[in-house]
């Protein structure tokens, strides 16, 4: 009994559940992408899309896979070849260099370091070899000048230094998820002060450990991560360019709004519309329905008085909605997505705002504009992300 409590306990701590990248046995460019083949057996792709933005790609059994669940609604849109960068070679070290960054990548075992284009200014260098298996993980020394930002909302700070922050929406019913340390609309996106960026392609969650080592875990066999060079502008132009741009927000969608459970089939938000006007408050929109089994029946005759007064009329929306008639019968260009829609965010969220904001752009003259209670990274081009219900009690 003894002998195979031994044998189950080597066989759950045995180094074969994960895996790092090994010796480099081959190395060669392929129509400007660089094949790297290690002694793990690993498949190691790095492709540059522009000299300030390249990629590194791990096949863990020798195949490049894109992230599950990605075909509907990706969350990459960049299209563009591979650019040509300069090659060379070192004795312990692989160079690609370009008018923006460095970057080395060592032979054993495989390892990458990021420079300036001085080949000497460091951006940043990995501890350990990236790691696959039940998890995958990059593990980077930080350095003095290192302060990290991103991640998407994670509420209650901006800074990451000496913390760990969670890449997930892990929404439950006491709805902490939108309170201090929450992570409503998490990324899988960080970036340095000392000049980089990374931006992992995934569906999958993970955990973004900013200490000594600056280690970022996501929860599947696969490594596929987006590295940007330059000022914290210069990234985000970067993360944006590959991910896609910012939707532009209806000038209507840029003034206050009022949201709350107005009796159903009532006039009441009329009424209050109203009182906006006579106290000359400026209001762009109402969202009269706003909460669960609210079965708003007279939107048309509410849109329609709304719209006289200048207001644009949105909808929360169950799974039922007919959204095309709403769009086209009752003018109603707004949709606050909820938790019935989107789920935990990540993939449901991005397909659920990817096909209602087509609803408003295909069937009207009007902008997309998507409410949205949990995203993930690339939800930035349909919706706006829902903070939670904030206020303030004075002790």
């Amino acid at each position: 009994m003894k002998i195979i409590l031994l044998v189950l306990a080597s066989l759950l701590s045995n180094p074969l559940h994960s895996a790092q990248l090994g010796r480099i046995t081959a190395f060669n460019e392929i129509n400007n992408e660089f094949e790297i083949q290690t002694s793990d057996g690993a498949l190691t792709k790095i492709i540059f899309y522009r000299p300030d933005i390249f990629r590194i790609w791990v096949g863990s059994n020798g195949i490049l896979t894109n992230p599950i669940g990605d075909e509907e609604t990706p969350i990459v849109v960049h299209i563009g070849a591979p650019i040509k960068v300069n090659q060379s070679e070192e004795d312990d070290y692989y160079r690609l260099e370009t008018d923006s960054c460095v970057l080395r990548i060592y032979k054993n075992p495989c390892m990458f370091s990021l420079y300036k284009k001085d080949n000497s200014t460091l951006l940043f260098e990995e501890s350990v070899p990236i790691t696959y298996g039940d998890k995958s993980f990059q593990s980077i020394s930080r350095n003095v000048d290192d302060y990290f930002y991103g991640g998407g909302m994670q509420n209650g700070h901006f800074c990451h230094n000496d913390r760990i922050i969670q890449i997930e929406n892990i929404y439950d019913d006491k709805q902490d998820i939108w309170n201090e340390h929450g992570t409503p609309n998490a990324v899988s996106f960080y970036m340095s002060l000392n000049g980089y960026g990374v931006f992992r392609n995934t569906y999958e969650g993970g955990t973004y450990e900013f200490f000594s080592t600056i280690k970022t875990i996501h929860k599947e066999n696969r490594f596929d991560a987006y590295y940007f060079v330059g000022s914290l502008k210069e990234i985000l132009e970067g993360y944006t360019a590959i991910t896609g741009r910012p939707f532009l927000t209806p000038q209507w969608g840029l003034e206050f709004g009022d949201a709350d459970r107005y009796n159903e089939g009532s006039f009441e938000c009329v009424k209050f519309a109203d009182e906006y006007i006579d106290r000359q408050i400026p209001v762009g929109w109402f969202l009269p329905n706003d909460g669960y089994n609210m079965d708003f029946s007279r939107v048309p005759e509410v849109s329609e008085e709304l719209s006289k007064r200048g207001i644009v009329t949105g909808m929360w929306t169950d799974k039922k909605l007919d959204f095309k008639k709403y769009v086209t019968d009752y003018n109603i260009r707004l949709f606050k997505l909820d938790i019935a829609w989107v789920g935990n965010g990540t993939k449901f969220s991005m397909n659920a705002c990817n096909t209602v904001y087509h609803h408003i752009e295909d069937n009207s003259d009007a902008r997309g504009m998507i409410w949205t209670t949990l995203g993930w990274s690339g939800n930035h081009r349909y919706s706006i992300m829902w903070t939670g219900d904030n206020g303030y009690k004075n002790p």
